[in-house]
């Protein structure tokens, strides 16, 4: 005999107009929360970024003050020309972290500095301090590319502004702490949002698979729904016209009987469909409760013995003990009726079917056996599939619509339990249900 133990299928969605809509709302998501992340990120960064620079202007003009002249000293060297963009440098090994650049007294129009080389920069600092009364921190480039910062102090005598005092200290070093941290902001900015984009990206995922998962399982159902009605539809409605067409009851009753019929085989397959709408809805998960497996098994049997009967099938039903499950007792005895209908419906008259239970370890094992026309080697992966038919079954046109094993195989999966076939063709099928047993379960 061949086996088969069925496995989740892998489905592929195809991608119709709700699966667009959702790719599209997905990198919408992601857009907002990058977006979102940016502008927290510029908000953060600008705010640190002024109060970085603030901290250093202030340090800055506080070391410079401490470093202006302390008062006019006339034996200093006259500056002759205070328009060039020049400042002249310390003494070498002048380890100080500024220096005086010297004074502009008022009343001469003059700048005086203490170093014999070097030309003043171009103060138009000075003038406006002149003009303001208020001190003034200058950002300079000297002729040879470095970077200075100047402070201006005015000295008032008698309230009368009577010179400029003036400090200097190389910009690098400041300079090179904001370009290091903009470069660090702007770094963290980039890696950030390629991180928001992939988290995101994720996120938006997790949030819309639920849906995602709705509309597969509505499209699914959809046309499962119009693929298994359409036939009995159509039987009805070809019969009902060529009905209408004749005056013989006898006819007419034909008519009314195939009605009937295909009306029934709708409802069951409704039925099928509904239940299996609500397990992929999750509104038929399980309910675990303890329950006697002696009375599940007596229920199952009390239901079969009469449909085996009626098909001449002779049933054998199990012995069994006192052993408990905790599941949804409903749930199980309607995978065990659906396997033991399938089992009567598959078996010629005269033929068998065992019923068995045994418990093996942490499992509770139930056993389905037919003597009947078996399943094609090749047919058995397809068999859980909704809606198939095997071939055997399609020649012998025995009906059915083909969903009863979908279900059974949807009810061993929300007990977290198993469902594996045997079969030769022309010698008979066996179906195995294994599901843990009370308080106990399979590990993954």
């Amino acid at each position: 005999m061949t086996g088969f133990t069925p496995q989740p299928p892998r489905r592929k969605l195809r991608q119709t107009g709700i699966q667009a809509y959702l790719k599209t709302t997905r990198w919408r998501l992601t857009a907002s929360y990058v977006g979102i992340l940016l502008v927290v990120e510029l908000i953060i960064g600008l705010f640190v970024g002024v109060l970085l620079h603030h901290q250093v202007v202030r340090d800055v003009e506080h070391v410079l003050q401490d470093h202006l002249p302390k008062e006019e000293n006339h034996e200093w060297n006259e500056g002759h020309d205070h328009k060039h963009n020049t400042i002249p440098m310390p003494p070498i090994g002048d380890d100080r972290p500024a220096y005086e650049v010297g004074y502009y007294v008022v009343a001469d129009k003059r700048w005086y500095t203490p170093y014999t080389s070097g030309v003043l920069p171009y103060q138009a600092g000075a003038d406006r301090v002149s003009a303001t009364g208020n001190p003034e921190l200058q950002l300079i480039t000297a002729s040879d590319g470095t970077p200075f910062y100047v402070y201006s102090m005015p000295t008032f005598h008698d309230g009368t502004l009577t010179s400029i005092r003036q400090s200097a200290m190389d910009a690098t070093l400041p300079l090179d702490v904001l370009r290091h941290f903009n470069m660090l902001l702007t770094t963290f900015i980039i890696l950030a949002s390629a991180a928001a984009v992939i988290g995101g990206y994720i996120l938006a995922g997790r949030a819309l698979r639920p849906i995602a998962q709705m509309a597969k399982r509505q499209q699914s159902f959809t046309a499962d729904a119009s693929h298994q009605l359409r036939t009995p539809l159509t039987v009805i409605r070809t019969t009902a016209e060529l009905a209408l067409g004749t005056d013989d009851p006898a006819e007419w009753r034909d008519a009314l009987e195939t009605a009937v019929a295909e009306t029934h085989h709708m409802s069951r397959t409704v039925e099928s469909l509904a239940t299996l709408a609500r397990m992929d809805y999750q509104e038929g998960a399980v309910k675990h409760s303890p329950f006697s497996v002696r009375d599940l098994v007596e229920e199952v049997a009390a239901h079969i013995e009469p449909v085996a009967r009626e098909k001449g099938v002779i049933f054998h039903a199990p012995e069994v003990g006192e052993d408990r499950l905790v599941g949804d007792q409903h749930r199980i005895w309607q995978l065990l009726t659906v396997l033991l209908e399938n089992a009567i419906k598959y078996t010629p008259e005269g033929g068998h079917v065992y019923f068995s239970y045994r418990q093996n370890g942490p499992e509770a094992v139930f056993t389905v056996r037919d003597t009947g026309i078996g399943i094609a080697r090749e047919e058995l992966p397809h068999i859980f599939d909704r809606f198939y038919r095997g071939s055997v079954v399609q020649k012998e046109r025995i009906p059915g619509s083909g969903l009863g094993l979908s279900i059974a195989k949807e009810i061993a999966e929300l007990h977290e339990g198993t469902i594996h076939v045997d079969s030769e063709v022309g010698v008979g099928t066996t179906f195995t249900v294994s599901l843990p047993i009370a308080g106990q379960k399979k590990s993954s």
